[in-house]
């Protein structure tokens, strides 16, 4: 179990030094499509799995899919505060608007259909809200550290092993809120500004915000799927779902904007 736990954390933080990478030499939206992936909720369902049912995973997914709502807002915080306010109290006001809103849901308890349609406004808004702000990256700061990845590591290690220790006590309200709190976008933006500075960190949390709806497909598909499908079917088909929005995503952006066809100067009014 511990070993499978450090495996899953070190591909989760492997995951978020890709994006920044990806971010220097592909541009911020690819960056932002790797850091939408769940590689934080994902091991979270699994290993709950092995030791709940798949009713209480499902359960989760659904609580958690009203909480993920809350993760709009704190990417739109952080895309304009990040530039303004630098790295921690941005960080400390995106995180406080998490937890407000997520409360707040959580106290509402949506269920499955509102919670989604909850999702399709705050991210539609939350993007909207941020448009042009995937610009350019600027050159790295500085090189990685060696204690970086590893940190990462044992950070999203840690959320993973809590979650799963205290899943019976929390039940699968708090646990499904636990599991898609955005540590990986957390641990992104610590690495992000230093590495691409203020602008560039903005731009990458902006392609991940473009990119969040794949995870809100995720956590539909095992909130929907776990019972159906088992919890490992359900993983399976909701990694899919999220791959697949990233290819719509990088698509509609290739596409060419249409031509525009000047007036004729000598038709007739």
């Amino acid at each position: 179990m511990i070993l499978a736990l450090l495996i899953r954390a070190s591909i989760s933080a492997g995951i978020v030094a890709a994006a920044a990478v990806a971010a220097q030499r592909l541009g911020p939206l690819w960056g932002g499509l790797l850091a939408a992936l769940p590689v934080s909720a994902g091991p979270a369902y699994a290993m709950l799995g092995m030791s709940h049912s798949a009713a209480f995973v499902g359960q989760a997914a659904t609580n958690g899919l009203g909480a993920n709502a809350a993760t709009a807002v704190f990417l739109f915080i952080l895309i304009h505060a990040v530039p303004r306010l630098g790295m921690l109290p941005a960080l400390g006001l995106a995180s406080l608007g998490w937890m407000g809103l997520t409360v707040a849901v959580l106290a509402w308890a949506p269920g499955f259909w509102p919670a989604s349609g909850l999702n399709v406004l705050c991210y539609g808004l939350a993007i909207l809200g941020t448009r042009g702000a995937v610009g350019g990256v600027a050159a790295v700061a500085r090189p990685a550290r060696w204690w970086e990845l590893p940190l990462r590591s044992i950070v999203l290690g840690l959320l993973v092993a809590s979650l799963v220790s205290f899943s019976s006590t929390l039940g699968p309200v708090w646990t499904g809120a636990g599991a898609v709190y955005p540590v990986g976008l957390t641990t992104l933006t610590l690495v992000a500004v230093p590495r691409l500075g203020r602008a560039g960190a903005a731009a990458l949390l902006a392609g991940a915000l473009r990119g969040m709806p794949g995870f809100v497909l995720f956590v539909m598909v095992v909130a929907m799927g776990a019972e159906a499908l088992g919890v490992a079917g359900a993983l399976a088909l909701g990694v899919a779902a999220t791959l697949a929005w990233g290819g719509v995503v990088l698509a509609l952006r290739r596409r060419p904007a249409p031509a525009r066809i000047p007036p004729d100067r000598h038709s007739r009014r």
